[in-house]
């Protein structure tokens, strides 16, 4: 059991025989949010305690002195971690990982969630990258494509419906290819992910993709997918 698991045991008001309403709220078309513990509805003594309300209160006032202990690069440690195994992260599954501090300790310890991504490189900044990884995943895209459309030029061109869009392959002059340069991260020690993020626009066209290597300046491998959306909905 994590950290958070013993906390709940050892912080909620059911424990010692309470009923507890309205710990969350949800209205029409919007997400569900937590209440402030100050605003829950209790009814003492609603069904035999597991702890008697002096243990419970003791409880309380212990943790109430408690300040976590870990420091700034063990927090920030368990939040790698947790990319490392989810692939990404948020507000949620900070919150409901038993083996990561809760989201407000991140923002206290970091001032905001936001800070505390910056850190680890997660973020804006994570996908994107400067504007000199910019600059030079579009000139390797722009490589592969030519050298691709110069070594099929009876089957293969180049298309760009627009200037304000990408350009493609065309295959036989009837299939689009969507092509992705995905870079590589590092996201805890050893452990290294390629984020791939689809262009909205492209989803249902065939997707090549080409994986960049650990210093994001050459092609390591190409892969084929029949859509992007595979890539977002991976089978197993």
């Amino acid at each position: 059991m994590g950290f958070l698991g013993v906390r709940t045991i050892l912080t909620h008001p059911k424990y010692v025989g309470c009923a507890v309403f309205g710990q969350v709220s949800k209205k029409l078309h919007t997400s569900t949010v937590k209440v402030p513990k100050s605003e829950w509805a209790l009814r003492p003594g609603a069904f035999e305690p597991l702890v008697d309300p002096a243990t419970f209160a003791e409880a309380q006032k212990v943790l109430g002195q408690y300040r976590c202990q870990r420091t700034d690069e063990e927090l920030l440690d368990d939040l790698r971690r947790l990319f490392a195994s989810e692939g990404r992260l948020s507000y949620t599954a900070i919150k409901n990982s038993p083996d990561v501090m809760t989201p407000g300790t991140y923002s206290k310890r970091f001032g905001g969630l936001r800070n505390a991504y910056k850190l680890i490189g997660y973020g804006h900044s994570y996908r994107l990258g400067g504007p000199d990884t910019r600059l030079r995943t579009m000139a390797l895209r722009k490589e592969l494509i030519s050298q691709i459309v110069a070594m099929f030029p009876n089957d293969v061109s180049l298309v760009r419906p627009g200037v304000h869009w990408r350009s493609r392959l065309r295959v036989f002059n009837r299939i689009t290819v969507s092509v992705l340069i995905v870079r590589s991260a590092l996201v805890y020690k050893t452990t290294r992910r390629w984020i791939v993020e689809p262009v909205r626009h492209e989803r249902k066209f065939i997707t090549l993709l080409a994986r960049l290597d650990e210093s994001n300046r050459a092609i390591v491998d190409l892969h084929v997918f029949p859509t992007s959306i595979a890539l977002m909905h991976p089978t197993k």
